[in-house]
């Protein structure tokens, strides 16, 4: 899941039975995509092997993705991301399971637009 952080609104996201690089980089692919960003753009993440490798590397790199690691322990570097995921396992996961990746991904997105709609608005 990719977040801006200052509009707070997810602008890339991918999904599957298990987390890798190649997932990862198509949840920012999308992101690019969306924003289409002219300038370098700072990409915060934490220490996950699939955002330290070299595929990540190269692909920050080819983008004009600018990294920025959170330290070891430090957990306000990510607490917008922390924030987002409790609440979506609280209100979503947790009330609704699902067998298969389609209706997952619904859920997602209908959670992600109620989020934004609630949470996203710059005051």
């Amino acid at each position: 899941m990719v977040l801006d952080l200052f509009s707070r609104q997810v602008i890339g996201w991918a999904m599957g039975s298990r987390i890798d690089t190649q997932r990862v980089l198509n949840a920012l692919l999308v992101a690019l995509w969306r924003r289409q960003p002219t300038d370098a753009v700072l990409v915060h993440s934490d220490q996950g092997c699939q955002l330290t490798g070299h595929d990540w590397q190269t692909f920050l790199h080819d983008h004009n993705l600018v990294s920025s690691i959170s330290r070891r322990g430090n957990c306000h570097d990510n607490a917008v991301a922390v924030s987002f995921f409790q609440l979506l396992k609280h209100e979503r996961i947790r009330r609704q399971t699902t067998r298969s990746i389609p209706p997952a991904v619904e859920g997602f997105k209908e959670f992600t637009l109620a989020h934004f709609r609630v949470y996203g608005k710059v005051q």
